[in-house]
């Protein structure tokens, strides 16, 4: 990761906290000197190891869905969802991280932190602040919420055996069958609780960092974005001569040519299809499973066993649809960024340059006609109306799961 202390400050500490958060689960950007099994060589343990404590999971849940009790389903299938979201989610970010370092080596590379005027500096200064803000609650939402899961069970059955004395069962968070006595006693109880906090440890690092990483490298390519619409609004029109070469002409401070202009838009544009080439499969899954998730974990929370386990499933709620509306809005960001160029080379006086001038605007507000955007397999385009849309079909579910099992 040194690689990025060569790029502007202000550019690099947005992926600081992302990587050391993918970095626990043993995902490495930037590793350019390490040989492949310096680089993946740990996976040889951690796959091995959640498959076995998926499989257990998924044996539990074979067993107990002849019985069809919705609050023992609802109660198991949050967590095994995520799993599997969380395998999917390695399976795309794997093979795609020198993708994924490109995007981040050239994005770095054009960064404008200098020469900006008083109103990129403004508009660079917001998507900031939002970028810091969702940082921060996804954070300690993630955190809160996952500590309260995994350590609850743990809490309860050292309270009720050690404090209170009852002969209880030994609580896990996650619902397994293994061929073993989970319970037998203390040491065994332990040691599969520290195998169940790992995994879900690291299903969780595989769900979210990648979702981070997207919305992060989203939200700075927006930007880069809103300051080129500001440069091409106030862009002063060029005589054929000076489009030419044959005349110089001095340009104000913060003022880019117009050639300048075209590259950078033309890089941004192709950094837009990379990012949607590397991740549209892995949204397509989240919005595939978001509404089921949510379902589950309303219905675990509404048959809880007591107050606690209820707030630890409506946090989880909470969690995901947070997760997918941060998506959504970024994507939101970046279409409308990209749809705005072309409406700012509109309102440049570009009649009043030359033919060549007036050419290459009009190129450029033709180009803009076809948004940069995120999709969900190259099909639906990730904005707020998908979120909405998400709302609507997780409420359809909702109602559907009320009317079935309301009693």
């Amino acid at each position: 990761m040194d690689i990025l202390d060569e790029y502007s400050e202000d550019y690099s500490k947005n992926f600081t906290l992302r990587f050391k958060f993918l970095h626990k689960a043993s995902v490495t950007f930037f590793e350019i000197n390490k040989t492949w099994w310096q680089r993946n060589g740990q996976f040889l343990i951690i796959i091995p190891l959640l498959m076995v404590q998926f499989g257990t999971m998924c044996i539990y849940i074979y067993n107990k869905l002849s019985q069809v009790q919705i609050y023992e389903i609802a109660y198991l299938m949050p967590p095994f969802l995520i799993a599997i979201q969380g395998f999917i989610k390695a399976i795309v970010i794997l093979p795609n991280r020198d993708k994924i370092n490109t995007i981040i080596k050239v994005l770095g590379e054009m960064w404008r932190a200098e020469n900006l005027t008083k109103i990129q500096k403004k508009d660079k200064a917001a998507i900031f602040k939002k970028l810091n803000i969702y940082n921060s609650v996804s954070l300690w939402v993630s955190a809160v919420g996952v500590t309260q899961y995994l350590l609850t069970p743990l809490v309860e059955t050292v309270v009720r055996r050690l404090i209170l004395n009852q002969d209880c069962e030994m609580l896990l968070p996650l619902s397994c069958a293994y061929p073993f006595d989970s319970g037998h006693n203390w040491i065994v109880y332990l040691g599969v609780y520290v195998l169940q906090i790992f995994s879900m440890l690291l299903w969780v690092f595989f769900y979210t960092g990648p979702e981070w990483i997207l919305v992060t490298i989203s939200a700075l390519i927006g930007s880069q974005m809103i300051l080129l619409r500001d440069d091409i609004l106030h862009m002063k029109p060029l005589t054929n001569s000076e489009m030419n070469g044959n005349v110089k002409r001095r340009s104000k401070n913060g003022e880019i040519p117009i050639n300048v202009f075209i590259n950078r838009h033309q890089k941004l544009i192709m950094l837009c299809q990379q990012l949607d080439e590397v991740f549209n499969r892995m949204i397509f899954v989240g919005l595939l499973f978001v509404g089921i998730i949510t379902c589950f974990f309303r219905y675990a929370g509404k048959f809880s066993r007591g107050p606690t386990y209820m707030l630890n499933n409506y946090t989880a709620v909470f969690a995901s649809l947070l997760q997918v509306l941060h998506l959504c809005y970024y994507g939101e960001l970046l279409s409308g960024a990209s749809m705005s160029i072309g409406e700012a080379a509109y309102q440049n006086p570009w009649y009043k340059g030359g033919t060549i001038y007036q050419k290459t605007v009009c190129f450029i507000i033709q180009r803009c006609q076809t948004s940069c955007s995120l999709t969900s397999m190259r099909y639906a385009r990730v904005t707020l109306n998908m979120f909405a849309k998400v709302i609507s079909t997780t409420w359809s579910y909702l109602s559907l799961m009320n009317n079935v099992y309301g009693d």
